[in-house]
């Protein structure tokens, strides 16, 4: 059962891998249009509120991914509890875009 549970879980990380390769390629090669991701759609300079929000939401997801592999590591089964120091994180970035947005659409 043990030999079973390593191979699931080696065949795990190799699909995450290589989705994670392939959104990668395809974002290199063109095929994944990123242009435009930070920038402000009505001034074409770069927003410190996208950049913010796309930061925050990455270290939030790295975050909790070394917290389940730590989880994995120590012989734990399942996915751990969300910290409520990252739902603040990641929800506080997007109230602050959103408060943005609503400011620019609404005051300017």
């Amino acid at each position: 059962m043990t030999q079973m549970i390593d191979v699931l879980t080696f065949e795990i990380w190799f699909l995450i891998a290589a989705l994670a390769a392939i959104v990668v390629f395809k974002m290199l090669s063109g095929g994944i249009n990123t242009k435009g991701l930070l920038c402000d759609k009505q001034t074409g300079t770069v927003s410190p509120a996208r950049v913010q929000l796309l930061l925050f939401t990455v270290m939030g997801a790295v975050a909790y991914l070394t917290q389940t592999v730590g989880q994995v590591q120590a012989g734990g089964h399942g996915f751990p509890e969300v910290p409520p120091e990252l739902l603040w994180l990641v929800g506080g970035s997007q109230a602050l875009y959103l408060g943005g947005k609503s400011y620019t659409k609404f005051f300017k």
